[in-house]
C-alpha cells in the first residue's frame, strides 16, 4: 500500500506521489466554488499499482466529501485496472493530514499498466517553438516520442514514470493535441492523447487590410489591423515594401501601397517578435486591355485552345464570348469556355465554341462592371480551305497600325497548308526588314495543319513621310506568303526619352529631370509627374520649342525600393509613361522581411528577401550558414535558397559589399516536416513541397539518397534526399495538387497522388 497527497489550491488540483515526489497538476475543468477558496490537503492510502483511473476516482470522492460533486469534468483515462480502493479518511482535518508523513519508497518508479496524460505546463507558447514544456501523467517510462499535433517534439527527456520534458516544435498558431507515444518491450505502440492541450500563439498577427484592393500603380492609403506592431515593423505587399508606414498603436498601422503586379498579392508583417501573412490580402487592379490571340485561328467546329494576351485578364468571375453577326447590325454572343489565366492577368485561355461560318470574329471579355471588345481577334478557318500548295494567305495582322517611334507586338494569322520543312526557319519581314520572332505555332499541328499564328516585334522605324503602309512577307519554310498593305506606320507620339539621375532616395526629396520628346505635338506641357506610387512635388516645365525635346524638373516623392515607372500627366489629359525609368534606393542598405518566413530543416527553399539598397548585397547568412543561389532582382528584392537548419527561429545577416553587416533577428523559422503519425499535413502547397522518405518495413527509418520526383501536369521537379531522408522541392509559383514519387535501388517505388499539402512522407519497402 502506498500513499498519495491531494492538494486543492486556487482552481487547480495537485496530486503528490511519495514514490517519486512528483506533483501532477490536473487542470481545473470544473467550477470548484467556495471550498477551493482555501488550500486543503488529504493523505490518501491507495493500492501500490493503482491506475490513473483510480487516482481520478479519489479526486472525485474528495468533491463528494466536500459536499458537492463536480458539475462537469473531462478526463483522459485508460481502461480500469483491477484494484481495490481503501477507505478515504475524509474526516481527518487538513492540518493533521498535512502533518502526516507520506510513505517513502526508495525503489525506482514502477511503470503503471494504465498510463494517461494528466496535464501540460505551460499550456501555450510562441509559434516559433522551443518552449520548454512539462507533461505530467502516469506510465511514461517507455515513452519514446511526444507529438504536438503532427510534429515531433524536440529533445524529449523522460524524467521518470510521471514526467516528460520536451521542447515544442515550430508550428502555425492554434491549438494542437499532445500525444505521448509509448513502446513496450514487444515493440507494441500505445498513444496517449490529450486533445487541444497546447496552444501556439503568434506574437505578431495580421487581421485585415482596408480597403482590400487598389491600383496596380500603388499609392492607395490603407489601414492594416493586427497585433504586435512596433515602430520597427515592416509591411510587404507582394514583394515590395509598403511606403511610409505609420504605426498608430500595436494593433493598427496606416501606409501607402507600393506598385505591384495585377491580381492577388499576399500581405506580410514582420518584426523581431515574428511575422504573419495574410494570403491574398490585397488585390491590384489593372486596366483592361486585349492585345492579340495566339493561336489566333480556330476550326469551324471549335474546340481548340486559344490564349488571349493583354492586361487585367483574370478567369475568376469573367465571361468571354465571340460575337457572331446577326440580323442588321447586331451581334449574338457565343460563349467560350474559360480555362487557365495568368495570376497577374497577362493572358487567359479559352476553348473556342462551334461556329458555322469562316471569317474574323470580335471577342468580348467581361468581369464585373468592366468590359472590353477586341475586333477581329480570332479567325475561323474551314477544314477544306487552302489545302493545296500555293493557296496560303495572310488572313490578318493584329494590330495593323502603330506609332513609328514605338515598339509593337504584332500577331500575323495565316491559313493554308502549314508544312514546315526540316530545319527551315520561320521568318517575317516588313518592307524587307527582318522582324524578331516572339512565338509561333508553325508545324505544331502536324501534316493536316491549315492555319497558324506568328507573333513578332516591330518598330521603332525611321520613315520620314507619314503615314506609310508597308507589306508583310512570311516564310514558313514551305513558301513565301505576302500580304500587301498589311501594316501602317503612323506619326510619332510624345514619349519620355530619359530620366536623370537613375536612382532616387526611398525617403523622397531627390531632385530629378525628365527629358521628353513632344514629337510635333503643340501646346502641351506636364501638369503632374508620378514616380512609382506617388506624385512628385515642385514640378517645373522647361523648353518652348515645338520640335526640340523638352524637360521637366521635380522633387521625387517617397517610394518603395525597386524600379518605378515615371508618368507625365499632360495638360490635354494624355499620360506619357516610361516603365522602370527610375530606381528607388535607400540611403542606408537594409533588410526588412523574408517571404516565406518559415521552411523545412532540409533547406533548399526559395526565399524572397525584401529591403532597400540590396544591389549592394554580397552575402546572406542564416545563423552561421551561408545561403545559396543568391541573386539580386532589384534594389528592393533578392532571392536565395535556404541552407539546412535546426528547428526554431534563426537570425538572418546581410553582408554588404563595403564590409558592413545588417542583422534581422528571428526572421526565419525552421520546422521539421516529418509527421509523427507518418501522414501528410500542413497548409496548401505554395512554392514548397517537403518530402520525407521512410522505410516501410524497418521501423520507419529514414532513406537517404532517394530520388524524389514531383509532378504537376507536364512540369517535373526532381531532387535527392539528404542523410535525414528529406528533401524540399521548391520553386516560386509551384502549387498543388501534385504527385510525389520516390525510389531507390534496392527499394520498391512509391507515390502519393494528387496531394495538396506541403509536407509529404513517402514510404519505401526494402526489397527482400
Amino acid at each position: 500500500m502506498g500513499t498519495i497527497a491531494v492538494w486543492l489550491k486556487a482552481q487547480d488540483i495537485w496530486v503528490e506521489s511519495a514514490r517519486s515526489a512528483t506533483l501532477l497538476k490536473v487542470s481545473a475543468l470544473v467550477q470548484l466554488e467556495r471550498h477551493l477558496m482555501r488550500e486543503r490537503r488529504w493523505s490518501l492510502p491507495v493500492p501500490q499499482n493503482a491506475s490513473g483511473f483510480v487516482v481520478v476516482a479519489f479526486i472525485f470522492c474528495l468533491f463528494v466529501a466536500c459536499g458537492e460533486a463536480p458539475q462537469q469534468a473531462t478526463v483522459a483515462t485508460s481502461p480500469v485496472a483491477d484494484a481495490s480502493v481503501a477507505a478515504i479518511d475524509a474526516t481527518a482535518s487538513p492540518d493533521s493530514a498535512a502533518a502526516a508523513a507520506v510513505d517513502s519508497v526508495q525503489s525506482a518508479p514502477t511503470p503503471t499498466s494504465n498510463p494517461l496524460i494528466l496535464a501540460v505546463s505551460p499550456e501555450q507558447g510562441p509559434a516559433v517553438g522551443l518552449t520548454e514544456v512539462e507533461i505530467n501523467g502516469i506510465g511514461f517510462t517507455n515513452a519514446n516520442a511526444v507529438l504536438f499535433g503532427e510534429s515531433p517534439g524536440i529533445e524529449m527527456v523522460v524524467i521518470d514514470d510521471f514526467t516528460i520534458r520536451v521542447q515544442s516544435p515550430p508550428r502555425p498558431a492554434g491549438f494542437v493535441d499532445i500525444t505521448v507515444r509509448l513502446v513496450d518491450e514487444d515493440n507494441k505502440v500505445n498513444e496517449l492523447v490529450l486533445p487541444l492541450a497546447f496552444r501556439y500563439v503568434a506574437d505578431v498577427q495580421l487581421h485585415s487590410v482596408a480597403p482590400a484592393k487598389g491600383d496596380v500603380l500603388g499609392g492607395d492609403l490603407v489601414t492594416v489591423t493586427g497585433a504586435g506592431f512596433s515602430q520597427a515593423t515592416s509591411f510587404v505587399f507582394g514583394d515590395r515594401l509598403a511606403i511610409d508606414p505609420l504605426i498608430i498603436d500595436e494593433f493598427t498601422a496606416a501606409m501607402h501601397t507600393p506598385p505591384g503586379q495585377a491580381g492577388a498579392a499576399d500581405v506580410r508583417v514582420s518584426n523581431v517578435d515574428g511575422s504573419a501573412v495574410l494570403k491574398k490580402g490585397w488585390w491590384y487592379d489593372d486596366l483592361l486591355q486585349i492585345d492579340y490571340a495566339a493561336p489566333g485561328t480556330a476550326p469551324l467546329g471549335g474546340g481548340n485552345v486559344v490564349r488571349i494576351y493583354g492586361r487585367g485578364l483574370h478567369a475568376a468571375g469573367a465571361s468571354i464570348a465571340l460575337l457572331v453577326p446577326s440580323s442588321g447590325a447586331t451581334q449574338q454572343p457565343k460563349k467560350a469556355l474559360i480555362g487557365a489565366s495568368d495570376p497577374h492577368g497577362l493572358w487567359i485561355e479559352i476553348t473556342t465554341p462551334d461556329l458555322q461560318d469562316p471569317g474574323a470574329y470580335d471577342v468580348s471579355y467581361s468581369r464585373g462592371t468592366n468590359n472590353v471588345i477586341a475586333t477581329k481577334l480570332i479567325y475561323y478557318v474551314s477544314p477544306s480551305s487552302a489545302t493545296t500548295k500555293g493557296t496560303n494567305e495572310v488572313l490578318a495582322v493584329t494590330p495593323n497600325s502603330g506609332a513609328i517611334n514605338k515598339q509593337h507586338i504584332v500577331a500575323i494569322h495565316l491559313s493554308g497548308p502549314i508544312t514546315r520543312q526540316q530545319g527551315a526557319a520561320v521568318e517575317v519581314r516588313m518592307s524587307a526588314k527582318k522582324l524578331k520572332l516572339v512565338t509561333h505555332d508553325v508545324g505544331v499541328g502536324g501534316p493536316q495543319q491549315n492555319s497558324a499564328t506568328i507573333v513578332v516585334e516591330a518598330g521603332p522605324e525611321t520613315w520620314t513621310s507619314l503615314p506609310v503602309t508597308v507589306n508583310i512577307r512570311v516564310d514558313v519554310g514551305y513558301e513565301d506568303v505576302k500580304k500587301a498593305s498589311a501594316f501602317t506606320w503612323t506619326v510619332a507620339q510624345a514619349l519620355i526619352e530619359t530620366v536623370t539621375p537613375a536612382e532616387v532616395d526611398t525617403a523622397g526629396g531627390t531632385p530629378f529631370t525628365v527629358h521628353w520628346d513632344p514629337a510635333g505635338s503643340q501646346n502641351i506641357y506636364a501638369v503632374g509627374v508620378r514616380v512609382g506610387a506617388l506624385f512628385a512635388s515642385q514640378v517645373k516645365n522647361k523648353g518652348k520649342s515645338k520640335f526640340a525635346p523638352k524637360t521637366v524638373t521635380a522633387m521625387a516623392p517617397k517610394g518603395s525600393a525597386g524600379p518605378a515607372d515615371v508618368q507625365l500627366v499632360m495638360n490635354d489629359g494624355t499620360i506619357i509613361t516610361k516603365s522602370g525609368a527610375l530606381n528607388f534606393v535607400g540611403a542606408t542598405p537594409t533588410i526588412a522581411a523574408l517571404q516565406p518566413a518559415r521552411g523545412s530543416v532540409a533547406g533548399g527553399s526559395w526565399v524572397d528577401l525584401t529591403g532597400s539598397g540590396l544591389q549592394h548585397l554580397e552575402r546572406v547568412y542564416m545563423d552561421a550558414k551561408i545561403v545559396t543561389d543568391l541573386s539580386v532582382v532589384h534594389s528592393g528584392l533578392a532571392r536565395f535558397r535556404t541552407p539546412r537548419g535546426k528547428p526554431g527561429p534563426v537570425t538572418v545577416t546581410a553582408r554588404w559589399k563595403n564590409g558592413s553587416e545588417t542583422v534581422l533577428d528571428n526572421a526565419y523559422v525552421y520546422f521539421d516536416p516529418m509527421a509523427g503519425n507518418y501522414g501528410t499535413w500542413g497548409p496548401a502547397i505554395d512554392r514548397d513541397v517537403n518530402v520525407t522518405v521512410l522505410q516501410a518495413n524497418q521501423g520507419g527509418g529514414r532513406v537517404a539518397d532517394a530520388l524524389v520526383v514531383v509532378e504537376r501536369g507536364d512540369k517535373v521537379w526532381t531532387g535527392k534526399t539528404n542523410d535525414a531522408g528529406q528533401v524540399t522541392i521548391s520553386e516560386p509559383g509551384l502549387v498543388g495538387p501534385v504527385t510525389v514519387s520516390a525510389s531507390k535501388v534496392g527499394y520498391s517505388a512509391a507515390s502519393v497522388v494528387k496531394v495538396n499539402v506541403e509536407n509529404v512522407p513517402v514510404r519505401l519497402r526494402k526489397a527482400s
